[in-house]
């Protein structure tokens, strides 16, 4: 029961009911006072009627005493009451002569009257009948003498002859009880046929784990629990994602880490063994020192990654000329090229002005560019290893670009869409060298870091690759009006 008072459809039916009820009481208001309108109107025509059927005893009226004029009335009732009406005549010191109606009537005293009197005015009154207040209306009219007012005539008529408000307020009072019924079942009904799919969506949430995200909200509505259900489902498709992404990060890190730890673990328990020469010695320590320099980059990769989930990086903005920065890249890397017989060949490279963090555009330009030479360095004769790189402007003069080609294997039209994604790597079979050298391709983890840097700033990077003729990345930035 608690629940239920708690719940959103019984808040629904009692505001819904609320305001029935008040627009409800303002209707039969509104009827109950037209109708009183009317009957008030119907009895001031009464009364001008009645007032007709005096002006004849009146203009019979002179210097009359009182028991002529009670006589000459009496001669002439008959013709001016009709049922239920009251006439009193007064005389002329205000005290009552006679009362003509209803037979509970013997004195004045039974009449209350509810407004000050007004000559020749309506007063609203009430006459005692049966011991019940009945409303009347009543006219005054003066009986004029030779010297003065011989007395005063009063006439009366019921407001409800009929008892039509009494009717009415039945009437109304069952036609609402009846609404607001039919209307309470009828919004109970609605609110719990419209709340329903909220139930449903509620129990489904409650079926969903952290271990399986794989339900959907099925509703085919187009209204706001629809939208509900649809934000409800890209919610779950981006939690389902984000914890495949975890669950494979965490493995491929676990994975990736697991091969350099053994080959350390294997070199010093081979070192401790046995007695070896120098020279057996400082091959040992290289292949260390080469396992330690892996370890280290892919844990600062790690570390750039996981600050990138948790937006902990912040960039830092400056002005900079992209042709010089590329610049900088290919002449500090112009020494790892040149160990892999690759040709750096650079093309134009005119002023580009772009706003950035210089620090991770270094890093995004160098990912791309030792991914370019390290796979060119696999590829054909001497001839054909060279990666070129270039700068310059788009057409509409708002955006940059960086295009980094190479000559190498290329990539094939099945691997295109993964080649961004966190340790995806195109040549499973690819061998980690142990010569010192920093591999930053070769768990997978370069080209992901490159196009966060670019989407950071911004910008994207799109890749062009045919099997067999080499691979194009194109980093496109917004440029800096000159």
């Amino acid at each position: 029961m608690r629940a239920f008072f708690a719940s959103i459809r019984f808040r629904l039916v009692l505001w819904f009911s609320f305001i029935l009820i008040v627009i409800l009481l303002a209707f039969s208001a509104f009827i109950y006072a037209s109708q009183l309108h009317e009957l008030r109107l119907e009895a001031v025509t009464r009364l001008e009627n009645e007032l007709e059927g005096l002006e004849s005893i009146n203009r019979q009226v002179g210097n009359i005493s009182p028991e002529a004029l009670q006589k000459l009335f009496s001669e002439n009732d008959q013709n001016v009451l009709a049922e239920n009406e009251v006439l009193i005549f007064l005389g002329a010191d205000g005290h009552n002569v006679r009362i003509w109606g209803p037979t509970e009537l013997n004195d004045i005293s039974n009449i209350v009257f509810n407004e000050p009197e007004h000559n020749h005015g309506v007063i609203n009154g009430g006459v005692s009948q049966n011991d019940k207040n009945v409303p009347y209306a009543f006219r005054i009219v003066p009986i004029e003498g030779t010297d003065a007012a011989a007395g005063y005539f009063l006439i009366g008529t019921p407001l409800d002859p009929r008892g039509q408000l009494q009717r009415l307020t039945l009437t109304l009072l069952i036609g609402s009880l009846i609404t607001l019924t039919v209307a309470l079942l009828g919004g109970f009904w609605l609110a719990d046929r419209a709340m329903r799919p909220v139930r449903d969506i509620t129990q489904t949430v409650q079926r969903i784990s952290g271990s399986d995200l794989s339900l959907r909200l099925n509703l085919n509505q187009e209204d706001e629990i629809g939208q509900l259900a649809k934000t409800f489902n890209g919610m779950l498709s981006r939690l389902d994602a984000a914890f495949t992404r975890q669950r494979q990060f965490t493995a491929d890190a676990s994975h990736e880490l697991r091969t350099p730890l053994t080959i350390i673990n294997l070199e010093l328990g081979y070192a401790l063994s046995s007695k070896l020469k120098q020279a057996e010695y400082e091959k040992t320590l290289k292949v260390i020192q080469s396992e330690n320099d892996f370890m280290t980059h892919l844990v600062n990769d790690l570390l750039l990654l996981a600050r990138m989930d948790s937006d902990q990086s912040v960039l830092r903005e400056e002005a900079l000329d992209l042709s010089e920065l590329t610049l900088e890249v290919i002449e500090r890397l112009s020494g790892l090229a040149a160990k892999h017989q690759v040709r750096l060949e650079a093309g134009e490279f005119p002023d580009v002005l772009i706003s950035g963090d210089r620090q991770h555009l270094t890093r995004m330009l160098s990912n791309l560019i030792e991914n370019a030479i390290k796979y060119t360095a696999k590829n054909g004769g001497d001839s054909e290893r060279k990666v070129q790189i270039e700068t310059g402007f788009a057409s509409n003069g708002t955006q940059a670009w960086v295009r980094v080609s190479d000559s190498g294997p290329g990539i094939s039209k099945e691997n295109l869409p993964y080649i961004f994604d966190r340790f995806y790597r195109v040549d499973k079979s690819r061998v980690r060298e142990s010569d010192g050298s920093p591999s930053p391709s070769g768990v997978g983890l370069g080209l992901a870091i490159a196009q966060w840097i670019a989407q950071q700033h911004g910008g994207e990077i799109t890749v062009e690759s045919t099997l067999g003729h080499g691979t194009t990345f194109i980093v496109t930035l917004p440029a800096e009006r000159k």
